[in-house]
């Protein structure tokens, strides 16, 4: 993995994680976006994480980058079903982009 990829790779998974915190807030409270909110917190939460190990290079980040990978797949599959919820969907299909670049 080149610096360049591992970097982006970290960029897109801090975006994406400030995306799915934002998302998430914004959806609180519908119950019909409780799907939404439960995976935009798991995407939050795994992307900060995936840039955390990426960022010093940890043995494990290649593992938790493929995890990072299928759960932005999940949330961006939910969040395109709601309109209000297109930025969190391209932030994560960016941060898909970068990881499979990565990984």
């Amino acid at each position: 993995m080149t610096d360049e990829a591992r970097q982006a790779c970290v960029d897109a998974c801090i975006e994406c994680a400030k995306a799915c915190e934002k998302c998430a807030a914004d959806c609180v409270g519908d119950s019909a976006m409780a799907a939404c909110v439960r995976l935009c917190f798991d995407g939050a939460a795994v992307g900060w994480l995936c840039a955390s190990l990426m960022s010093r290079q940890s043995p494990l980040s290649a593992d938790l980058c493929e995890l990072c990978q299928k759960v932005c797949q999940t949330c961006v599959d939910e969040c395109d079903k709601h309109e209000a919820c297109k930025e969190c969907a391209d932030a994560g299909r960016r941060c898909l982009a970068a990881c499979a670049a990565a990984c």
